[in-house]
């Protein structure tokens, strides 16, 4: 028997077709649950650095528009640019002859309208790990201006120099001023 008539003859007693019992798996496609958790991890991450590196643009934009409210806008640009406008910390912070600006904090606003400044101290225990100089302004914002703990005399320095220029500005973080805080906020 040849093998061409023993297949003739398999066909002729079982047929041409078979029955698979075997599970049909349907064809893999899309992406891997890893990959989407992945690409999740990445986008929130995404988001929050655009948010941080938003927020001081943002906060600068405020400070702005509250003195294009109050129709101050060109008179500070003017004293911003001023070879008389005070430089302090690294240009961080300008004090000119009516404004107070701080880049990077979102501060821009008339010598009246600073209202209240403290010094706080970030730490663990009796460890200082840095210092923060908080200027209150009238629009109920508080713009925290860093030190390092070694930097305690020029925070104070600048201090002084704040209360110099306006006289009428809350010192120090007792009750009677976060009193005084409040009513202005509200």
């Amino acid at each position: 028997m040849s093998a061409s008539s023993g297949s003739r003859a398999f066909d002729l007693n079982f047929g041409r077709f078979c029955l698979v019992e075997e599970a049909q798996l349907p064809p893999e496609t899309g992406r891997a649950p890893a990959w989407t958790v992945f690409a999740v991890i990445f986008a929130l991450g995404f988001f929050v650095s655009l948010f941080f590196w938003l927020m001081p643009f943002l906060a600068g934009w405020s400070a702005l528009v509250r003195l294009e409210e109050s129709e101050r806008l060109g008179e500070a640009a003017r004293q911003l640019e001023e070879p008389a406008a005070k430089k302090e910390r690294d240009d961080r912070l300008r004090l000119t002859e009516d404004f107070l600006f701080g880049s990077r904090i979102g501060l821009g606003a008339a010598w009246k309208d600073v209202v209240w400044s403290y010094e706080r101290s970030v730490g663990l225990g009796k460890l200082v790990l840095a210092r923060l100089l908080v200027i209150c302004t009238a629009d109920g914002k508080a713009h925290p201006l860093f030190f390092s703990a070694r930097e305690a005399k020029d925070l104070r320095r600048l201090a002084n120099r704040l209360c110099e220029r306006n006289p009428k500005m809350l010192w120090e973080d007792t009750a009677e001023n976060r009193s005084a805080w409040k009513e202005l906020e509200s």
